[in-house]
């Protein structure tokens, strides 16, 4: 007979049975103290078995309890540390968009041409992902890639083309490979910037709560900034206009558009969105489409071609046009995501980051990958925005103070500095120089993650059955204006090395307040555990990088 207590603490044993149990019964709390358990050894492992399923069941009722405490407004956590954590979730693609993705494959013939488009759009990315990158051409890339390769026989291997155009197939090939992580990528982004400008110390600063009234997408692509957008803003957004240099990619964002339940397609007056589309380059030629007929559906792109032809589109603009959008910038939202690490040189992306600018968004997003890379074209949108904020207040406070001098009447001249200029919003504490931007350490590159769940289209691309991938990214988000004045952080703080978490207070619900926040430090590398103390590489708000 075995005899067991719930303060049976076993001498040194080779039997695992015993140590197992020893350890079940020590952290068990189900039991009596005194409590006398009479077994027979042909039942141990049944007692066992139930002893360890009435642990499990008590942990997971705690935990339920905990969950509760905490949503009825009871945390255990401070205000400072509640804002200051993020519940990391995994972002699902909307069911309509991942129907219309799938429709869309389905109606390709050779279907296998989809994942070698994407294989080689993943190729891509890999030689575009360095710094260096930036500065060479096509060409110069594939020289470097494939200059000491050389096939199974010894012959020297043939380059193949990194593509610059996209088809009506290569788009298709786009949305199936590399569009859920921009959509992930762009959601996460959105949601961070609706609670920034949730925080009290934004809404104080403002006449009303700012939601966007249109969007402006530079470089929209497969449209997943649009989606993204309306599961963050779905009753406030109201119209889209679309800027791509292709057409079947505005043909792709169209056709995808049509598959929500209140189509925002046309400008139709029925819809909840007025969308609408402009081509920036002239997109390529039939005779450029079907030269690829070898590795395509013939029948299929001439089906499209012969459709394109009959069919007549009022709401894209036939001629070629820059990165420039004229219009109302009330509730004005810009987004560039994952374009700038594809234009062509610095001249190009500097040309769309200024057009960005003069569209007069009171809100304007920069996303791009995470790499080195993607890192650096986002650190320099950021310091040419920030750049033109401070030229466009500097011109302001000139022509003021001239026309206070020539009429000696300052009150006909009332300052408006507060609307003008610009700064950074998310994820930056700080609108000094960046100090990753700086470095000459490529593996210091600001980026951050978000977890999506793969798609079927998806999985069947990659070739995989896994259910969830991480989608890597930077970013930047900049608003027009000043930033508010802190009331907790005084500047002597500033200027220091040693940064001080202030005590967030409590806005007009009562809840958790964000103002303070905007100023505290970010971890941007993983923390080093030492003997004793923990060490954290955060980016300050002085504007310097510390250890």
């Amino acid at each position: 007979m075995v005899i067991l207590t719930a303060r049976t603490v076993f001498p040194s044993t080779k039997s695992p049975i015993a140590r197992r149990t020893s350890g079940w019964i020590h952290r068990s709390t189900c039991l009596p103290t005194r409590t006398r358990l009479v077994h027979q050894p042909a039942s141990l492992s049944r007692f066992l078995d139930d002893l360890s399923a009435h642990s499990d069941q008590t942990a997971e009722q705690q935990d339920v309890d905990l969950y509760q405490n905490e949503s009825d407004g009871v945390s255990r956590r401070s205000n400072a540390s509640e804002y200051g954590s993020t519940r990391q979730s995994i972002i699902k693609l909307p069911t309509e968009l991942v129907t219309g993705v799938q429709e869309l494959i389905q109606s390709v013939s050779h279907r296998s041409t989809i994942r070698t488009n994407a294989l080689g759009l993943y190729g891509k990315y890999r030689l575009t992902s360095s710094k260096e990158s930036l500065n060479m051409s096509n060409n110069d890339l594939m020289d470097t890639f494939f200059s000491e390769k050389t096939t199974e026989d010894g012959k020297k291997f043939v380059k193949p083309k990194l593509r610059t155009t996209y088809d009506h197939l290569t788009s298709i090939s786009f949305a199936a490979g590399a569009m859920p992580s921009a959509y992930g990528a762009t959601l996460k982004v959105l949601l961070e910037l609706k609670r920034r400008l949730n925080s009290d110390r934004i809404r104080r600063s403002l006449e009303s709560e700012w939601t966007p009234k249109t969007l402006v997408d530079y470089g929209s692509g497969t449209g997943s900034a649009l989606w993204a957008a309306l599961e963050v803003w779905p009753d406030t957004l109201k119209e889209y206009t679309g800027l791509d240099k292709s057409s079947s990619m505005i043909w792709l964002n169209g056709t995808l558009l049509k598959k929500r339940s209140n189509r925002p397609f046309l400008g139709q007056e029925a819809s909840d969105l007025k969308a609408s589309f402009r081509r920036i380059t002239i997109s390529p030629t039939q005779a450029e489409r079907l030269k690829h007929a070898t590795t395509t559906s013939t029948d299929w792109l001439n089906r499209i071609e012969k459709e394109e032809a009959k069919e007549k589109r009022p709401e894209i603009e036939l001629e070629p046009s820059k990165f420039d959008w004229t219009g109302d910038s009330d509730g004005l939202l810009a987004i560039m995501s994952f374009t700038l690490s594809d234009l062509p040189n610095q001249a190009a992306r500097r040309e769309a980051i200024e057009g960005m600018w003069n569209s007069g968004a009171e809100t304007m997003v920069i996303i791009d990958r995470g790499t080195p890379a993607g890192f650096q074209v986002v650190a320099d949108a950021r310091q040419q925005l920030l750049m033109l904020g401070r030229r466009q207040l500097r011109r302001a406070r000139y022509e003021r103070e001239v026309a206070i001098s020539s009429e000696n009447n300052e009150d006909e001249y009332p300052d408006n500095s507060a609307a003008l200029g610009s700064w950074v919003l998310a994820p930056c504490p700080h609108d000094k120089p960046c100090p990753l931007h700086l470095s000459d350490n490529p593996k210091h590159f600001c980026h951050f993650s978000q977890r999506i769940e793969r798609p079927k289209f998806l999985k069947d691309t990659k070739h995989t059955t896994r259910h969830e991938e991480d989608a890597k990214f930077s970013y930047v988000v900049i608003r027009r204006g000043q930033r508010p004045p802190s009331a907790s952080l005084s500047s002597d703080l500033a200027g220091s090395s040693r940064e001080t978490v202030p005590k967030p207070a409590d806005d007009d619900n009562g809840n958790s307040s964000s103002g303070a926040a905007l100023e505290w430090p970010r971890i941007i590398l993983p923390p080093h555990k030492c003997k004793g103390h923990v060490i954290f590489d955060v980016c300050a708000v002085s504007g310097k990088y510390t250890g």
